[in-house]
């Protein structure tokens, strides 16, 4: 079932077996292409191999798919920021630290938007 497929990639990228975790992931969402678990769990891997430019779409589905997930919306920014889309990066950080205010990396993202928004501008640019 798509649990045991997620359960499987995720026990395997924790083992770096990247690619036998990503044939786990497509397998999942060959069966049910609107399963954000497994978006998101294969952005991480694209992101985690600086596979940005393929990581990119996956989180952006995980977000659509998964509205209220901190680590959707969190590593989406990151991502976004990293690239340095700075304004784009923006939402998703702020949405991330709404939905869990108390995460133990509320701190460092609430240090990110402030930089990032110090570089964007006064008009959020």
């Amino acid at each position: 079932d798509l649990n045991t497929m997620l359960f499987s990639a995720i026990v395997l990228a924790r083992q770096s077996r990247y690619d036998e975790a990503l044939f786990w992931l497509e397998r999942a969402l060959a069966r049910d292409g609107n399963f954000g678990p497994a978006w998101l769990e294969r952005a991480k891997i694209l992101y985690q191999q600086q596979l940005l430019d393929r990581a990119r779409p996956a989180f952006d589905r995980a977000c659509q798919l998964m509205p209220s997930s901190f680590e959707a919306h969190y590593w989406f920014g990151k991502l976004l920021a990293t690239q340095g889309f700075g304004a784009e990066a923006l939402p998703y950080l702020e949405r991330a630290l709404a939905i869990d205010p108390a995460s133990p990396k509320s701190a460092e993202l609430q240090l990110e938007i402030e930089r990032l928004k110090a570089q964007s501008g006064p008009d959020g640019r």
